[in-house]
């Protein structure tokens, strides 16, 4: 792609689309590192849990809560609990 651009293009337009596809790629690397953090409230009641995993890591999470949400019982009332929360229940 910039072998074509080199042929028509300006040296400051060089530059930065090289500077570009460099931010692209490092955009790409960083998306395939998983991480994950945990932080506890100030009460030390509870906390946070937030992260990124990808691929076989992610379908095996997603999997279990999905099968452990599953299990979650409706309320005393007969309603369901919603989503969001039986995930977390799981």
């Amino acid at each position: 792609m910039l072998t074509e651009q080199a042929k028509v293009a300006t040296a400051a337009s060089l530059a930065q689309a090289a500077a570009d596809a460099r931010r692209v790629e490092r955009h790409k690397r960083r998306r395939e590192i998983d991480h994950l953090r945990l932080s506890e409230n100030v009460e030390g009641t509870g906390g946070t849990i937030r992260g990124e995993l990808f691929g076989d890591r992610f379908e095996r999470v997603r999997n279990a809560l999905e099968a452990e949400a599953g299990r979650v019982p409706r309320r005393e009332d007969g309603s369901y609990v919603p989503p969001d929360q039986r995930m977390a229940v799981a």
